[in-house]
């Protein structure tokens, strides 16, 4: 049997699956998530998707190796497509697209219909992703009425650029791994602000307003750390801009 070895982010988002109910993996590779989930008995199903033959080839490969054939299906897909409507509750969306998705999400959640109810921060390789766990907003205000407690807050602009930015359970946790995260944050606009001041050219003028705003944002967020007692930490190594 194929051994069940997830990577830490992967860790975190089977950490915030929900028991009981078949699982959609879009962007599944080569299906561990979701195979690891079946083994450990939380959920009964999976239906991983994947832009690539390759991968989904080696997801059925590693269902067949794992004995768990019966409740794993792959299918080649370019996002949601390959999905019906009403086959599961529960969407796991990562792979090339997570970060993007995450992005979206946490900028368009009111449009969308989604509340963000869990927030953490995985480093693989030198990466940072953010993993969000968010409900549809009807489910969760059943959960309100139900006596579930959730927090009624009216946010100025700023707070809401930069809970769209960065994740507002993140920046409420303090989370430490979004603190290294902020650090690499700062380093790297400083840079670019350093590297674009001489310029005349109307883009350089409009990158320098958006790198200026995004390290003024930056350097009130670790203010929030340090005004809870915290030591400053030094930012960790990065391997270039591009990690970010």
């Amino acid at each position: 049997m194929a051994k069940l070895n997830l990577s830490p982010r992967l860790t975190m988002i089977a950490d915030f699956v929900p028991e009981g109910d078949a699982l959609a993996d879009v962007g599944c590779d080569h299906g561990w998530l979701g195979l690891s989930l079946l083994a450990a008995g939380k959920i009964p199903a999976v239906i991983g998707c994947d832009l690539r033959e390759g991968p989904i080839e080696g997801a059925r490969e590693h269902a067949r190796l794992t004995g768990l054939s019966d409740r794993a299906s792959f299918r080649l897909s370019d996002g949601l497509d390959g999905l019906e409507a009403g086959e599961t509750k529960t969407l796991v969306i990562s792979g090339m697209g997570g970060a993007l998705m995450a992005e979206i999400l946490l900028r368009e959640k009111d449009k969308l219909g989604f509340v963000i109810t869990d927030e953490r921060m995985a480093v693989e390789r030198g990466k940072y992703y953010p993993v969000i766990k968010a409900s549809a907003r009807a489910e969760r205000e059943t959960e309100k009425k139900n006596g579930a407690k959730a927090e009624d807050r009216t946010l100025a602009a700023d707070e809401i650029r930069r809970e769209d930015a960065y994740g507002p359970v993140l920046i409420r946790r303090r989370d430490p791994v979004l603190k290294q995260y902020l650090l690499l944050r700062k380093a790297a606009d400083t840079k670019m602000l350093e590297g674009t001041k001489s310029s005349t050219n109307p883009d350089a003028r409009e990158r320098r307003s958006m790198f200026s705003q995004d390290l003024e944002d930056v350097r009130f967020l670790l203010s929030l750390y340090e005004s809870r007692g915290e030591s400053p930490a030094s930012a960790p190594e990065a391997s270039g801009h591009g990690d970010i």
